[in-house]
């Protein structure tokens, strides 16, 4: 774009296509735009306000049913958005008493999100990995996929660990689909669920070898699709160490043109809603859990019982290096006294799969099922022990999935310059929410840090 002008975005194009092929360029009249991004959400979700001087709405007339063509550009870094969406809700309607505009809100989600949210699967899969099965749902019911094609230079160099492959989507090849390989066999039916319903109830039937946490997530952002885990992110990351963002908290930033770099890094507001909760710690199960394991074979009952001292240095952090129980937030003195195996959450699940080490016979593979319920239980929590809201202007680049790296000065009324230690450092992006407001765009966004420091 011809001038630098952090916190703005343009809507470049906006098109609404009605069922029977009638067009209507919007892009004039549109007054705001927001779009919402979760590594929690199956499907990204986005809402433009338009006031309707030309009887769109009622001679159309808009049904909830028509299609949306919008791009973006970012001032900043000069980031394009392209959406293609469906819209399926119409809401806010105002209509002026002394003219003739309409003034509504139209929500969408993409085209290939809506495609699937219409089936419904009932199908089994047997003698095949949990990543398998899942590609195989997204081939089927969100779109199909090909070998990958780099939308730039920079993505063509990246590094992918851990057997993790890229597919670009058939219709739509500026979007790719991301999946992180899973071990084991699956043996279960999808009992009716939606297509986006069923990459959950997949994931959550994952095993990996690499991710200990086995945290792996099914969500979308602006990119595509991503059945990876939390740890893949990190590594990704860590190995791709130009795809982290540089972000700072300096209330002395400066507003000169010439501190451009110093501009687009800098965070208005940074909110911890919480920052220490030891009553969520002692129930969660993120310190000790118990899975009771009914084994319908052998008839018999085993109490799996699992301690994150033991297995904290299992885990890594935000650098992809591995933890040590002096990193967490409690003393390991207070932990052992407090998270005992007599108030450590509780599972139960039926096995009626092989054990893990005993010879195959007419049973299916060990489907790891207490080791991924406890493990998740731990590190999900401990991921978002360090929870924290920002603010800035602008970042169109910013989404779910990408680490940050904030240098965070302390907030003590003599700050001296020094870095605020327990809020800087690497956090994963969980949601954004960007708001655009004529030409003005601000950035909400929710990060979580693996640990205390």
């Amino acid at each position: 774009m011809a001038d630098f002008a952090p916190g703005s975005a343009e809507i470049t194009k906006a098109g609404i296509t009605t069922r029977d092929g009638t067009f209507f360029n919007i892009v004039n009249l549109i007054t705001a735009f927001s779009l919402g991004q979760s590594m929690t959400s199956i499907s990204l979700m986005g809402s433009i306000t338009v006031i309707d001087g030309v009887g769109m709405l009622e001679s159309a007339p808009l049904r909830g049913e028509e299609l949306l063509e919008i791009s973006l550009t970012g001032s900043d870094f000069d980031t394009i958005i392209d959406l293609r969406a469906q819209i399926y809700k119409i809401d806010g309607v105002s209509i002026g008493a002394a003219t003739a505009n309409v003034s509504y809100t139209l929500h969408f989600i993409t085209a290939e999100s809506w495609n699937a949210s219409k089936r419904k699967i009932i199908k089994p899969y047997t003698n095949i990995s949990s990543s398998a099965a899942a590609e195989d749902v997204f081939r089927t019911y969100f779109d199909n996929i090909k070998a990958f094609t780099p939308n730039s230079p920079a993505e063509l160099k990246e590094t992918l660990s851990w057997g993790t492959t890229r597919f670009t989507l058939q219709n739509n090849i500026t979007r790719k689909f991301v999946i992180q390989p899973s071990v084991g066999q699956l043996k279960a039916i999808i009992p009716n669920l939606s297509p986006a319903s069923a990459m959950n109830f997949l994931a959550a039937r994952s095993f990996s070898n690499e991710s200990i946490s086995n945290s792996y997530r099914f969500f979308e952002t602006v990119d595509g699709y991503y059945f990876v885990t939390d740890e893949w992110l990190i590594d990704f990351a860590v190995k791709n160490s130009s795809n982290i963002i540089p972000l700072k908290f300096n209330a002395t930033q400066s507003k000169e043109p010439t501190a451009a770099e110093s501009q687009v890094q800098s965070i208005l507001t940074i909110s911890q809603p919480t920052r220490v909760d030891t009553g969520a710690d002692l129930f969660s199960g993120g310190y000790t859990n118990r899975v009771w394991e009914i084994d319908l074979v052998r008839r018999v009952v085993e109490d799996k019982q699992y301690s994150y001292i033991n297995g904290a240095a299992a885990y890594t952090d935000m650098s992809g290096t591995k933890r040590s129980i002096g990193d967490d937030i409690h003393t390991k003195e207070f932990i052992e006294e407090t998270f005992t195996v007599e108030n450590a959450s509780r599972s139960m699940i039926i096995r009626d799969y092989a054990q893990s080490g005993k010879t195959p016979g007419i049973l299916r593979q060990d489907q790891h099922y207490a080791e991924i319920i406890s493990n998740r239980k731990m590190h999900s929590h401990h991921m978002e022990q360090t929870a924290i809201t920002i603010t800035m202007r602008g970042r169109l680049d910013i989404r779910p999935g990408q680490i940050v790296e904030i240098d965070a000065q302390n907030f003590s009324a003599d700050r001296k310059g020094e870095d605020n230690e327990q809020l800087s450092g690497n956090y994963l992006v969980k949601s954004t929410a960007h708001n655009l407001s004529g030409t003005d765009l601000n950035l909400s966004a929710q990060l979580i840090k693996y640990g205390w420091t």
